[in-house]
């Protein structure tokens, strides 16, 4: 914000004639006064001071009761497009096909495992009787040159 504190124009100092008054004597010059020149100021914009609210006459405090807590279970209808609804549910119904997809595959992986269990210790068993009639097989048979 400037302000205009700068020279009046002759034309402007001398708008009175209109009004028929006579005309003011001039002013002297800046020189034939003697003052000091005047650096030349800068210009700057101040901030405006910040808004304070006003305040209200202070009235006979009257006691107030206090507010009641709000109950967080309390639930506001939310409101939402049904393009946005549908497409919600469509997404829930596949993410609910994948979940039991998943526990079908879970359970196949458990069944699979425990057959490989029972093969594993067939196989086990199996091994273990082979190992106990190759002991008696090889005791029994005689060795040259015992």
């Amino acid at each position: 914000m400037a302000f205009g504190f700068g020279k009046k124009k002759k034309d402007d100092l001398f708008e009175d004639e209109e009004l028929g008054l006579p005309p003011l004597p001039g002013l002297p010059e800046e020189e034939e006064l003697g003052l000091p020149e005047e650096e030349e100021e800068e210009e700057f914009e101040m901030p405006a001071p910040p808004i304070r609210p006003m305040r209200q006459p202070s009235m006979p405090s009257v006691p107030t009761k206090p507010a009641k807590p709000t109950r967080p279970l309390e639930r506001a209808p939310v409101f939402i497009k049904i393009d946005k609804y549908k497409e919600l549910m469509k997404t829930v119904q596949s993410m609910q096909t994948k979940i039991d997809e998943l526990q079908d595959t879970l359970e196949k992986i458990s069944s699979i495992k425990s057959k490989e269990k029972e093969i594993i210790e067939g196989w086990g068993s199996l091994l273990t009787e082979v190992k106990g009639k190759v002991s008696e097989v090889n005791s029994k048979i005689l060795r040259p040159g015992e």
